[in-house]
């Protein structure tokens, strides 16, 4: 499924979230305006959406969605925010967001968002390092298509 990022030229960073959901990141350079950055990736969001109607939907109802991915972006809008990475949940089994690798997101059988825990996290960085490093060094141009 990251693939489909990969039609955009930009660098995709993934992190489930401890709760409920899985979050794509793509650092983009610095240069557009606010409007024009969430009016851009709408519209990219929309065409993915329509090029992966199987796998990937922008429907905001639930009952709508199926087992796609909702591409969420309501997130880009002034004072939205995401969880940060290595944040601990409070939740049972204090659940942490945790930056996953992108063949890690392609097996299905083993990711859920609140997979790792504060008993884990620390392990898994000992053993696969931190997905996210260097992620300001990959900022791209943001997409015009």
């Amino acid at each position: 499924m990251a693939a489909a990022f990969d039609e955009l030229d930009l660098a995709v960073y993934l992190q489930v979230t401890g709760s409920r959901g899985i979050h794509v990141v793509a650092p983009i350079r610095r240069g557009s305006g606010f409007d024009a950055v969430r009016e851009r990736l709408r519209a990219v969001a929309g065409r993915l959406a329509g090029e992966h109607p199987d796998r990937l939907t922008v429907e905001q109802r639930k009952d709508k969605r199926g087992q796609r991915v909702y591409l969420d972006t309501s997130r880009l809008a002034y004072g939205q925010t995401m969880v940060a990475p290595y944040a601990v949940r409070a939740r049972p089994g204090a659940p942490v967001a945790t930056p996953i690798h992108r063949d890690e997101f392609d097996d299905d059988s083993s990711l859920r968002p609140q997979h790792w825990t504060i008993d884990s996290v620390r392990r898994r960085l000992d053993e696969h390092g931190d997905p996210w490093s260097g992620i300001g060094r990959a900022a791209r141009e943001l997409p015009i298509r």
